[in-house]
């Protein structure tokens, strides 16, 4: 009877299909209430890097050494969040995280709860392109940095992310520790600008929104 989409783009490829205009409803993506909440971002230093690993083992490993030894990125702590692949990466995080520079601060964890304050609570955030993922660092103003993009439905969510201005996409090649130094530049610029972007496009309460609605149509 009814379509929720997240977007105008995803409402117009149901239009296009031949459904009509009154059941569709533009609503955003439905995530945890907690995004729904007062900010509790810590803007001032040191800089807070949040890593969400899940590709390879060389490529974790590389992109650890880069933002720990990157002598021109300010003093900064770096939350390595494994989840459910701590068992596959957490001897590989340790190794690379070892005798880090004294200015550059570890902090890993494993299966966590805690995601939207995470989110909350970083600069940015280093991901991969999954629709929660994206979904929950829009809805966080969380600057999103995808490092690794599952061809097909990921493709889609990389570009809305990087189309709405909340996302850079770490091409293959390049060293996420320049992409931040770039970032970071003249007072931050760049990342505010992100920041802001993603608060201008998220929409936290659409779970909310979608409840309402169908209990109006019960």
């Amino acid at each position: 009877d009814h379509y929720c989409v997240i977007d105008e783009s995803s409402a117009e490829v149901l239009r296009r299909a031949g459904i009509a205009d009154e059941q569709i409803q533009v609503f955003g993506f439905p995530i945890s209430p907690a995004f729904d909440q007062p900010e509790a971002f810590f803007p001032d230093s040191p800089l807070r890097i949040l890593f969400l690993p899940s590709t390879r083992k060389a490529m974790v490993t590389r992109t650890l050494r880069q933002l720990a030894n990157n002598q021109q990125l300010p003093p900064r702590v770096i939350t390595v969040a494994l989840g459910r692949h701590f068992e596959r990466l957490g001897k590989t995080v340790a190794r690379a995280t070892k005798n880090s520079p004294a200015q550059v601060t570890f902090d890993i964890i494993g299966w966590t709860d805690r995601i939207p304050t995470l989110l909350q609570t970083h600069h940015c955030v280093i991901s991969k392109a999954g629709g929660a993922a994206v979904q929950e660092a829009m809805a966080a103003h969380c600057p999103l940095l995808i490092n690794y993009i599952v061809p097909g439905q990921e493709e889609g969510n990389a570009r809305q992310a990087v189309q709405a201005g909340c996302a850079r996409i770490v091409r293959d090649g390049e060293a996420i520790d320049q992409l931040l130094v770039e970032l970071l530049a003249d007072e931050r610029r760049q990342l505010r600008a992100m920041r802001a972007a993603g608060k201008q496009a998220s929409n936290p309460a659409a779970a909310d929104h979608i409840t309402r609605f169908v209990l109006s149509k019960t």
